[in-house]
């Protein structure tokens, strides 16, 4: 993959994007990290990531703006990639009761110091834009269109990955319990308007059609469809289930990579994985490992192939 565009901008800035969800997150690295959403520097999931990196297949990835140093930045931009950064300045509170989750006092200034960092050491062309995980399950409408009209401010684009329960109506276990309040975080068209990219995780069995009327739900809740749509393959092997197999895997991989293609504006695909716990061996540091010997092979070779053809497409303009 080239590294630069002619302006000079990493190379992945005008192109589809193809990534794995949660890549490069989680584990205890040999400096004694343990939270979920910290980058590895080094120890066996940095050797992990090294090697998936040198494929030479991926062109963004996810970064936490507040608990990373620029190295990752620096990494990524040298190899002509790009990043989404996401930052949750959220608090819980009481009120009547009940728990919710509400910005934290100076938020703003907090935001746009980390921002400004970022462009002071040069590394604001590699930051795609910010990155949001099932908003409407934390916070309610009001709130997150008052945070993402802010972060909106800075000039990049917001990707959200929305559950199911934030899709379809009722869909929540407990959507009917008046006490839960978030039959209302469902998605509407003014919590979502300074959204550019929107996609939805859904992990089983792929199926064209029931994905396909998901994604027309998704853009009808959002109202328009001047968004770029993301979908997110099912890379992880969900608690151990046995029916989740490779095969099942690249199923879903090759369908959400069709139905993207198909998509109006394409934004591009998030293979999902999250790091293994404990010996449940679902995610793709386990089923990727050079060390396991019944490795799957075949979905990271597609994975590759996927890639690579992704990343030369170029976005359409919105």
């Amino acid at each position: 993959m080239n590294k630069t565009l002619a302006d000079g901008r990493p190379y992945a800035s005008d192109k589809l994007g193809f990534g794995i969800y949660h890549f490069a997150q989680g584990a205890e690295d040999a400096r004694g990290y343990k939270d979920s959403e910290n980058f590895p520097h080094d120890g066996a999931d940095r050797r992990q990531c090294d090697r998936q990196e040198r494929l030479d297949y991926m062109n963004m990835y996810i970064y936490r703006l507040d608990e990373s140093c620029y190295d990752h930045l620096r990494r990524i931009k040298e190899m002509g990639c790009v990043t989404w950064v996401f930052y949750s300045p959220f608090v819980s509170v009481e009120i009547g009761g009940k728990q919710e989750n509400h910005l934290k006092a100076g938020w703003r200034d907090e935001i746009t110091k980390l921002v400004d960092g970022v462009k002071e050491a040069g590394l604001w062309d590699v930051v795609a834009g910010f990155q949001y995980d099932e908003p409407m399950l934390n916070v309610t409408t009001e709130v997150f269109e008052e945070f993402s009209s802010f972060m909106a401010t800075f000039g990049k684009r917001q990707l959200a990955i929305f559950s199911y329960y934030e899709v379809v109506e009722g869909s929540n276990p407990r959507s009917c319990d008046p006490e839960y309040g978030k039959e209302a975080h469902l998605i509407t068209p003014e919590s979502c308007k300074y959204l550019t990219d929107i996609g939805f995780d859904w992990y089983r069995k792929f199926d064209y059609n029931e994905f396909k009327k998901l994604t027309d739900i998704m853009l009808g809740r959002l109202g328009r469809d001047d968004v770029y749509v993301w979908q997110v393959p099912t890379t992880w092997t969900f608690y151990d289930n046995k029916d989740f197999t490779e095969e099942l895997c690249i199923e879903s991989l090759e369908g959400c990579y069709k139905l993207l293609l198909d998509s109006k504006n394409p934004g591009g695909l998030f293979c999902y994985t999250w790091r293994s716990w404990l010996n449940v061996k679902e995610g793709l540091d386990y089923r990727f490992n050079t060390e396991n010997h019944e490795r799957w092979e075949k979905l990271e070779k597609r994975m590759m192939e996927i890639g690579k053809e992704l990343r030369e497409i170029k976005l359409n303009v919105l």
